[in-house]
C-alpha cells in the first residue's frame, strides 16, 4: 500500500475544495464515484460531485492522520476532520469513511466512495 499516496490524497481533497477548484476536486473520485453526508441519498459521479462542491460553504478542512486497512481491490480508511468555516462561524467536526482504489495503471490513487459522519456539536 502506497500511504504516502494516500495521504496525499486525502490532503489534495481539503485543499481543492477550500480552494473551489470544484472540477479538480471530483476528479479525485473514480468517475463512478460517490460522496454521502450523514443519511443524504450519495452524491454519484464526477459532474454530480462538482456541482455539489461549487456549492459548499468556503472554509478550512484539517484531517487526522488516517487509520488505513488493505481489503483486497481497495484500501478502507477511516479519518478524523474539522472544518473552519469563513462565513457561519462554526467549526463541524466527524470522520470520513472511505474506500479507496490502490494505484492502477494509471498510477491514480482515487476515492471510490467517502462518507462524512458529522458529529453532534455542543455534546
Amino acid at each position: 500500500m502506497d500511504t504516502a499516496a494516500v495521504h496525499n490524497l486525502m490532503s489534495r481533497y481539503g485543499r481543492l475544495i477550500d480552494l473551489r477548484r470544484a472540477e479538480e476536486w471530483s476528479e479525485l473520485f473514480v468517475p463512478e464515484g460517490s460522496l454521502q453526508i450523514g443519511n443524504d441519498s450519495p452524491i454519484v459521479g464526477r459532474a454530480a460531485l462538482a456541482s455539489f462542491a461549487e456549492g459548499t460553504p468556503a472554509g478550512t478542512h484539517i484531517t487526522s492522520i488516517p487509520e488505513l486497512r488493505v481489503e483486497a481491490d481497495r484500501i478502507i480508511a477511516s479519518t478524523g476532520w474539522l472544518f473552519v468555516s469563513r462565513s457561519e462561524g462554526r467549526s463541524p467536526s466527524g470522520f470520513y469513511h472511505d474506500e479507496i482504489r490502490p494505484s492502477d495503471s494509471d498510477g491514480k490513487v482515487l476515492f471510490i466512495s467517502r462518507r462524512i459522519e458529522i458529529l453532534p456539536q455542543g455534546s
